[in-house]
């Protein structure tokens, strides 16, 4: 559009020139000279250097030709801020205009090193700006060399493994950089957000400092020395020679380490840590140096990362898997002390606590009562430890009914007589303390306590999440205790429930699990099936899992109990434990629940349902029937099946929580493996279909597919190479103009999930055409967003789990960082090319039309020659030249009228409606880029879109250089 722009003028240029020579015989006046420019004398500037002048106040006074260059400017009125908005980061080029400095960055894909200088003058003071390229010929030692990124990056993919733990992760991203910057040593170091310090992981170099680093508290402070100002600024930090007077100073003024640079390592808005690089020798590293470290970071912070979010899954599952590994006999008081006694002692040391106990409710004193032995209390402190349950005070009721509570001192605690605390913070001593609740099925049985934090910094958010998590996992040994200790029990069921544990904590195999727990809880109960109902969130059904003893696999191959909102069995689910009927048949919940013809096929009489719940979460349901002996179900039997719900449960989360850490690993390793891709794809004839692969495998989803957003055109394209699982025969095009476009994800930014696309209401219509045509049932789509621009959005469709949750959203966005590097790398490329062509059509254009200039000077045939030109530049159906009369000749001033018609000849009475407009545009040109969305009227009349340019004489009007297409969306 730009080059049919340029020749229409420069064709009305010509044509104006030869009108008046023609009309008049009157010479053309030469134009004015243009005005030199104030030159400035700029420190250091070369001749291919790009200078910026800007005054104390911030107002820019000058900028030279090569400045323009290196921003694509052309305008004339320039502000500071939008000069900043194309530099990355903003921040690092506005500080260059406070004082005096050097540093480097990027404007789009170039790296520049800037130098600013402050001279006076009559004005006041001045600062000047000098931009060179850090590529640029002459500079070797400046020069960016993206080859070592890409080497970089590429051994940090084959190298380093999540599963190598963060240390040596750690060790080893410092011995790939140092092969490519020579540094006599190299630190890294990972953040605390909660004491925000930052601790030394990786050395590489002396032994010496890590030592000292040691000696000095073994952190380093916000703010403190060179990876304190790094971590407060989250800016990137090069002391060339610590000795200068305004250099940044070390942390260890008095180590062997002269020059110092350093990066933050950043993961969207989550800071991860610094990477840093010393030498001893003054001078030995370069902006090129801060530069390609800055282009390594973000690899460099999700390598570690995931290392972190790896060695925090397999720390908690061996945590989980040592607890449930706690043999005791609930007949042998002795066992039942020890088991407690390693309980808490494991405990402990997981949260980093010098105490831990247990506290249990005891219904004959109303109150939770502490329980030996409670590791780090005295004796005399356990036994008269009692925490009333029955004290109505809002610090208490936070305590008993809260999912956690914790205190860093417990000494000045306000309501630590309210809480019955008073003995531990005054007799034993206790300073910081953190409670989370043992809670078997809905009921909260006691309290999980641990005592006295190890160090300063006190219980964190991330230890009272953990102590959750343990006090989910020993509530159900908790509660054998206690109920090997209670006349309540009978001895019967705790042997039951020894049993079952003992033999299912053995089971691997899923299916072999539920058939063998299935089994032995029929064989316990005495009925005739027994099977396991899992609770699927999507639907809110309740769906019977294969295999039930004591029927078919046919029969209960569908079998499902829906949980209608307000249905009498969405209410037990909801609020009972157990529930059970005597007369299945003719029951009024059965037949509420729709479930009487399941039940008759089943031959089922009487049923027992017991809500399988652990850590507060309901899993599920166990379901038997039948008596064998005939006789009816009891609460007794509720109870004893609700024990065996409670030990399924937590092994069925368990092993959910196993698979889960399991699925994470996979996912960090497909990420990386989707990183590894996405970088390899640099231009338009790199394939995205082993990217889109990965991606499928791991969102579990039917397609993936990439649409990119072209905002000149006003369309988002799914072109058929960017889309995998689905095979299409052209591409998908969504106008931006369509209604509602603005709400889109590509737009609006923001992430979209829905299992149920056909009937959401938020689906705008082009969109939900779309998912008619290819089926789509559910979908998650993310932006896809490189810095401050969106260049499209990325889908996946038809979860293969039976539906997306917003974990999907997370992941995606993730991946979504990677391709959206790869498109923004393949746009620059096309864009690129596509410049380099426009500007050899133009000048083609240009030279073609000079050498009809010059050969002759008949109207006809120059006209001719820059019309047919413009057409060919814009592929244009055809176009012509409407001549004005001069306005004086005009019957109504506001209204023009046609002299004369030039060139293609058009069914046209007089002026068209674009011709009006443009003449009432003046020199601005006009577009229709789609007739149906205009009030003008197209002529002729099967044209879609069109463009007209006015030209003119002394300010007026005296001709139009209209060009119309039949397709829309042309111009």
């Amino acid at each position: 559009m730009g080059l049919a722009v340029i020749l229409f003028v420069g064709g009305a240029v010509v044509l104006l020139w030869l009108y008046l020579w023609v009309r008049q015989r009157q010479k053309l006046g030469r134009l004015p000279e243009i005005e030199t420019a104030v030159q400035y004398d700029s420190p250091g500037a070369g001749a291919n250097d790009a200078v910026i002048v800007a005054s104390q106040s911030g107002q820019i006074i000058f900028v030279n030709d090569n400045a323009r260059q290196i921003f694509g400017l052309e305008t004339a009125d320039l502000d500071l801020e939008a000069l900043a908005a194309l530099a990355q980061p903003s921040d690092v080029f506005l500080n260059l205009f406070v004082g005096a400095g050097q540093a480097a960055f990027q404007i789009g894909s170039r790296w520049v090193e800037g130098t600013s200088h402050q001279i006076p003058a009559d004005e006041g003071l001045r600062t000047v700006l000098v931009l060179r390229d850090v590529g640029g010929v002459g500079a070797q030692s400046e020069v960016l060399d993206l080859s070592k990124a890409v080497q970089i990056v590429s051994e940090i993919g084959e190298t380093v493994n999540v599963s190598l733990g963060v240390e040596t992760t750690l060790q080893a991203l410092l011995t790939i950089v140092r092969k490519v910057i020579p540094a006599d040593a190299g630190e890294i170091c990972l953040w605390d957000e909660e004491t925000r310090t930052l601790t030394p992981r990786g050395w590489v170099g002396s032994a010496a400092y890590v030592v000292a680093i040691s000696d000095a508290g073994g952190k380093y402070h916000e703010g403190e020395g060179i990876t304190g100002w790094i971590a407060a600024k989250r800016q990137p930090l090069l002391v060339a020679d610590k000795n200068a007077p305004d250099a940044i100073q070390p942390a260890l003024p008095n180590n062997s380490y002269n020059s110092f640079v350093g990066v933050p390592l950043l993961l969207g808005e989550r800071f991860i840590g610094t990477f840093e690089l010393f030498h001893t020798r003054a001078n030995s590293f370069t902006p090129a140096d801060t530069a390609l470290l800055q282009a390594i970071a973000k690899p460099m912070a999700t390598a570690i990362y995931n290392a972190e979010i790896y060695t925090d899954q397999q720390r908690r599952i061996q945590d989980l898997a040592g607890l449930q590994q706690i043999d005791y006999d609930p007949e042998d008081p002795e066992t039942i002390d020890f088991a407690l006694g390693a309980i808490t002692e494991r405990i402990a040391a997981l949260s980093g606590a010098e105490q831990c106990g247990v506290l249990i409710y005891d219904e004959r004193r109303d109150a939770l009562v502490a329980q030996e032995p409670y590791l780090g209390l005295p004796h005399a402190v356990v036994r008269n430890y009692i925490i009333p349950a029955g004290v109505n005070t809002l610090p208490r009721t936070r305590l008993l009914n809260g999912d956690s509570w914790y205190s860093d001192d417990l000494r000045i605690e306000p309501d630590v007589e309210a809480l019955g605390m008073a003995l531990l913070a005054n007799t034993a001593g206790v300073k910081s303390t953190a409670v989370a609740p043992l809670i078997i099925g809905s009921r909260r049985i006691g309290l999980l306590q641990v005592n006295n934090k190890r160090g300063s910094s006190g219980f964190s958010l991330r230890d009272i999440d953990n102590l959750r998590l343990m006090a989910s996992q020993v509530a159900v040994i908790i509660e054998d205790m206690r109920l090997a200790q209670s006349e309540q029990r009978r001895d019967t069921e705790m042997t039951a429930v020894q049993e079952i544990t003992q033999a299912l904590g053995t089971l691997t195999r899923e299916q072999e699990f539920y058939a063998s727990a299935a089994e032995r809880i029929a064989r316990l109960m005495g009925v005739q099936f027994c099977g396991v109902l899992l609770y699927d969130e999507n639907t809110h059904n309740l769906r019977a899992r294969l295999p039930f003893h004591g029927l078919k696999d046919e029969q209960v191959a569908s079998y499902q109990i829906p949980l209608q909102p307000d249905s009498a069995i969405e209410g037990i689910w909801r609020q009972e434990d157990t529930w059970f009927t005597n007369n299945a048949v003719v029951d009024k919940v059965i037949v509420g629940a729709g479930l009487e013809g399941v039940v008759s096929s089943l031959g089922i009489r009487q049923t027992l349902l017991a809500v399988m719940e652990t850590g507060g979460k309901k899993v599920g349901m166990i379901q038997v029937g039948n008596r064998l002996d005939g006789e009816d179900f009891t609460d007794k039997d509720g109870r004893l099946l609700y024990i065996f719900a409670a030990q399924i449960a937590s092994l069925i989360e368990n092993t959910r929580l196993f698979r889960e850490a399991q699925r994470r690993a996979e996912e960090a390793e497909s990420l990386r493996q989707i990183a590894e891709l996405s970088n390899k794809i640099l231009t338009t004839e790199d394939s995205f279909l082993p990217t889109l692969a990965v991606v499928a495998r791991v969102m579990e989803s039917q397609s993936v597919y990439i649409s990119v957003l072209d905002q000149a055109a006003g369309t988002l394209t799914t072109p058929p190479r960017y889309i995998f699982g689905v095979e299409i025969d052209r591409p998908i095009v969504v106008s931006t103009y369509s209604k509602g476009f603005e709400y889109s994800v590509a737009i609006s930014r923001q992430p979209y999930l829905s299992n149920d696309v056909l009937s959401d209401k938020r689906v705008l219509p082009a969109y939900r055409d779309l998912a008619q045509e290819l089926n789509i049932r559910q979908s998650v789509l993310v932006p896809l967003v490189v810095g401050d621009q969106t260049l499209g959005e990325m889908g996946v469709t038809n979860s293969k789990r039976g539906g997306f949750t917003d974990e999907d959203i997370k992941t995606l966005s993730a991946i979504g960082v990677q391709v959206a590097s790869a498109l923004d790398r393949i746009r620059i490329y096309e864009t690129t090319g596509q410049n380099l062509s426009r500007r050899l059509q133009e000048l083609d254009a240009i030279s073609r039309v000079s050498n009809e200039l010059a050969q002759t000077l008949d109207f006809e045939t120059v006209l001719d020659v820059a019309r047919l030109e413009a057409v060919r530049a814009a592929d244009a159906d055809g176009n012509t030249v409407a001549l004005l009369q001069p306005a004086s000749e005009w019957r109504e001033p506001e209204m023009p009228e046609l002299e004369r018609r030039l060139g293609e000849r058009k069914p046209v009475e007089g002026l068209s409606d674009i011709e009006l407009a443009a003449v009432r545009a003046g020199t601005e040109a006009v577009i229709v880029e789609d007739y149906a969305n205009s009030e003008l009227k197209p002529a002729p009349e099967e044209a879609r879109s069109a463009l007209a340019a006015a030209f003119t004489y002394e300010d007026q009007v005296v001709g139009v250089f209209p060009s119309v297409q039949q397709p829309a969306q042309s111009f």
